[in-house]
């Protein structure tokens, strides 16, 4: 047996897979990121170069080949939240510059096409470092500017490739000439409000895709403390696991000795401070092992297991987190354990529902807690018997009770073990 706690459950599972569902697989992060952003210039670069040289040319030019990894790279960079977006923007365009300029040396910074690029790059850059991580209140504006940034860039290219094509220079009187054309006069103002048009689609979106992760983690939060991280869990992934279905189930009922009694003379303020106090303590014991499910009625915890060794390690744990609280009040809590089969799925009706397990093996498990002195722990004779025998010798041997509602004695042994296996 392990001598160490094993790791405590959290709500990681839970979170990435409610991740995936609103965000998408890794992969469909990289495409999204690919097409969305990093990739706007490479098309646009390719483009111009199919243009103006042909298939044959563009697919033998190593240096476009060098522009697709490294802006596939920055693509892959990107799609980790992590990651500075102003810096990760310039992977891209750096390493394609890394790669080119031992070619083309500094005439690298003379071609109008690696001008449009640092250019386009350091705008996006600027605007989601702007919007990620230093000025987040600005992305109401930085958004449909960056839009409308992106927009531009095909009139820029559609102005050098057209340059290209007439074997002109791209100077100040050649770029006031081509914008004072109609069509070209035309066309730029057309990519501008495109651009906008877009950019406040794209802030809508970004808007409705925040209040939809709220309200999901609101929704996530009421549904777990309603039914538990098992059945939220098995709801979003695997619906079908929720029917009816019969399995070997470990259940625990720990319920407080004489509280009816206390809580006749005590103040209902008090009542209501020590079942928060004592509802705080368990059930973190009792979401430690791995359960299905835990449910609170007044005074009385009830958890499911699919494992029983596990269940036996809530149940220990759970008793010595209640004693810490009801020692106080001079209370005590006792704790059934038993295992067996149960059908288990979702109880009730199309308004209300609730994941629980039935049957013997649950009535019988609460008889033995209600035989249980306080600040005891007993476990029915199944239970012990599938049990590992290091732990089987933990416990103690009890007369048989005769049970409300059992035609035949259960046989009972109290846990006598230490916690050092806890």
């Amino acid at each position: 047996m392990t001598d160490h706690l094993p790791p405590k459950i959290t709500d990681l599972n839970l979170d990435h897979l409610l991740d995936r569902r609103l965000h998408g697989t890794p992969w469909q992060a990289f495409w999204q990121e690919l097409w969305g952003n990093s990739g706007h210039f490479l098309i646009l670069k390719t483009l111009s170069d199919i243009a103006n040289n042909g298939w044959y040319a563009s697919i033998n030019d190593v240096t476009d080949w060098s522009l697709i990894g490294a802006f596939t790279l920055q693509a892959w960079c990107l799609t980790h939240r992590k990651f500075h977006h102003f810096w990760g923007n310039l992977i891209g365009p750096g390493l394609y510059t890394l790669i080119d300029l031992p070619t083309d040396g500094w005439s690298f910074f003379e071609s109008p096409s690696h001008l449009m690029l640092w250019g386009f790059c350091l705008s996006i850059a600027l605007s989601q470092g702007m919007r990620w991580h230093w000025m987040p209140r600005w992305s109401p504006y930085l958004l449909p500017l960056e839009s409308i940034v992106r927009t531009v860039m095909v009139w820029v290219a559609y102005l050098i490739a057209t340059a290209t094509a007439d074997q002109v220079m791209v100077t100040p009187v050649y770029i006031q000439e081509f914008f004072t054309a109609a069509s070209h006069g035309f066309l730029f103002s057309a990519l501008v409000f495109l651009g906008a048009l877009m950019g406040l689609q794209s802030l809508q979106l970004a808007k409705q895709q925040e209040k939809t992760q709220e309200t999901a983690a609101t929704l996530r939060d009421l549904a777990q403390w309603g039914m538990g991280n098992h059945v939220v869990t098995s709801a979003i992934a695997n619906p079908e696991a929720l029917k009816f279905q019969r399995v070997e189930r470990a259940i625990i009922f720990m319920d407080i000795r004489g509280f009816t009694t206390w809580c006749e003379a005590a103040p209902p303020e008090r009542v209501a401070q020590l079942l928060n106090r004592y509802y705080q303590v368990v059930e973190p014991e009792a979401a430690a092992y791995q359960p299905l499910r835990v449910a609170f009625t007044a005074d009385e915890v009830m958890v499911i297991y699919p494992d029983l060794s596990e269940a036996l390690r809530a149940a220990v744990a759970m008793q010595r987190a209640a004693q810490t609280i009801l020692a106080t009040e001079h209370l005590g809590a006792g704790c059934g354990l038993h295992y067996g089969p149960v059908v288990e799925g979702l109880f009730g009706s199309e308004g209300v529902r609730t994941y629980t397990a039935i049957g013997d093996t649950v009535n019988t498990a609460k008889r033995i807690e209600g035989a249980t002195p306080a600040d005891s722990l007993y476990l029915s004779d199944n239970a012990h018997r599938q049990l590992p025998t290091a732990l089987q010798s933990c416990c103690r041997k009890l007369p048989p009770i005769q049970a409300k509602g059992k035609r035949c004695p259960v046989e009972l042994w109290c846990w006598c073990g230490e916690d050092f296996w806890i």
